[in-house]
């Protein structure tokens, strides 16, 4: 058995200084980050005014906490047949859908129609939130229907840490309208990449690993900035795996950490002793990080697989 460090307790101390405000880009992308499936229906919301349509169309609601009411689409046809191609979408939260203009696809194919990015706006403490949304409908036969969402929007920009100016990117990994969402699952949190960092893709914790150093992180709701604060007086504990073993991907509410057997002592943000654990195969196992159970991932030396994008 290898045993590799890992981070078992955190005793932070009092925070030296203020963490600042570190102030990023709003980026607007047609390929969509992160994914949600929406339930389609065809039964017409209550007291939603519609347009005039072609089809028979499908609805959907897209919930976010930036909207307690959430916000309707509906999905029409240019033609009588065919793909549906147009969508309505009560981007302004008004309860109409009546008043808004249809938004056209940008390709599709014989089963499905990618849109253009839905611009959303919600009302914020400091003014207007702008919001992308880029909607994927597919149809493979007269009863088979998904309506897909993704991420069209996303922050960037130079962010210090550590004395050295990375770029940064926070993404709405679960699709929400907000940029700092973290939890015990990972389908249910953010996510944030650094510049020349191996593990490329972070799941939002508490906190955040950058070259073996620990930093509390704190986003914005609507993205737009970033805090970092270096954590002081981190504990570290243990974590006994196979001599197999040669990758090791830790998660939990306090952060997302990936090791390899190139550095034995690669220190990971989830304590657990872990066994009888498979190839690709994620487990969850009892340990004590706050009121999340660590999920982990073993892979073996040699093999070509990576994980899952879920789990990277």
């Amino acid at each position: 058995m290898a045993r590799w460090a890992a981070l078992a307790a955190m005793a932070l101390a009092t925070t030296v200084s203020a963490q600042k405000e570190q102030w990023l880009d709003y980026h607007v992308s047609t390929e969509g980050r992160g994914y949600r499936y929406l339930n389609l229906t065809t039964n017409p919301p209550p007291n939603i005014k519609l347009p005039k349509l072609n089809a028979r169309p499908y609805f959907a609601h897209w919930t976010t906490p930036l909207d307690p009411a959430g916000r309707w689409l509906c999905l029409d046809r240019t033609k009588r047949s065919g793909l549906y191609d147009r969508v309505y979408f009560d981007t302004t939260g008004t309860g109409r859908l009546d008043d808004k203009s249809p938004v056209g696809t940008s390709h599709s194919d014989q089963y499905s129609a990618s849109f253009e990015p839905v611009r959303v706006v919600f009302k914020g403490e400091d003014g207007p939130i702008t919001y992308h949304l880029i909607l994927r409908f597919m149809q493979y036969g007269d009863n088979d229907a998904n309506l897909m969402s993704s991420s069209g929007g996303y922050y960037a920009g130079k962010v210090d840490i550590g004395g050295k100016k990375r770029h940064v990117e926070l993404i709405d990994e679960n699709v929400n309208g907000t940029f700092n969402d973290r939890a015990a699952n990972m389908s249910d949190c953010d996510c944030v990449t650094v510049e020349g960092d191996k593990v490329g893709q972070h799941y939002l914790g508490k906190m955040l690993e950058v070259d073996g150093q620990f930093y509390q992180i704190e986003v914005a709701r609507d993205g737009a900035f970033i805090k970092l604060q270096k954590a002081e007086n981190v504990v570290l504990g243990q974590v006994r795996v196979p001599e197999t073993i040669s990758e090791f991907v830790a998660f939990g509410e306090n952060g997302h950490s990936f090791a390899s057997r190139q550095k034995a002592l690669s220190r990971c943000r989830s304590a657990t002793t872990a066994s009888r654990l498979g190839r690709l195969t994620a487990r969850t196992t009892k340990g004590r990080l706050g009121s999340s159970v660590p999920t982990i991932l073993m892979i073996p030396p040699g093999s070509r697989s990576r994980p899952p994008k879920r789990y990277r």
